[in-house]
């Protein structure tokens, strides 16, 4: 998976800080009796509600990103491998949106200079992300149904060990599954019946 793709997935894995910051940005005060915009509503409220637009935008792009994932993932698929070993590895969903999605929701969004403070940190943790490998710990995805197992696979020539794999289907050790290798040490598998 190339960088491109991986910073894909960290802004998807913002969606829901997307619609946290429009709940805690979005006006629907009516306009003061002394505003020039009084006579004007469609104007005064874009214009008062431009950071939760762009959220609803951004959101929109979210969900792109995330059918456009589906799709890859839903792709060929290789040979098969059989699951030596398995564990759960959800927790991760969780501990990323403890560490960076949640500390947003008490953040004020009223000041141009807190905004930008806020961006420069969002693209701080971006980096982080993507430099780590730790694309996969992406809370939205948990949310559509994926979910995160740290395996050991194999077939007739390899052993894959400590491998993340990302699946929409409970994974057990001795099954076979279709996989395909979006990095290095993390798959995409879909079950195949052992029947």
């Amino acid at each position: 998976m190339n960088t491109k793709e991986k910073i894909k997935l960290y802004i998807l894995s913002l969606m829901f800080l997307f619609v946290m910051v429009i709940f805690l940005s979005i006006n629907i005060e009516p306009p003061s009796s002394d505003s020039e915009l009084k006579y004007n509503i469609a104007i005064y409220y874009i214009l008062s509600n431009w950071l939760p637009i762009l959220m609803l935008f951004s959101i929109i792009y979210c969900e792109f990103i995330r059918r456009e994932f589906d799709f890859e993932l839903n792709g060929s698929a290789s040979d098969s491998l059989l699951v030596i070993d398995c564990k759960s590895e959800n927790y991760e969903h969780l501990s990323f949106l403890a560490t960076y999605i949640v500390p947003f929701a008490g953040l004020n969004f009223d000041s141009p200079l807190k905004l930008l403070a806020y961006l420069f940190l969002l693209v701080v943790i971006g980096i982080i992300f993507v430099r780590t490998d730790k694309y996969y710990t992406n809370p939205t995805l948990s949310i559509y149904g994926y979910k995160l197992y740290r395996a050991t696979l194999a077939d007739h020539v390899s052993h894959y060990h400590s491998v993340i794999v990302i699946t929409k289907h409970d994974l057990k050790k001795g099954q076979n599954i279709a996989y395909k290798f979006i990095s290095e040490d993390v798959c995409f598998a879909r079950k195949i019946n052992n029947d």
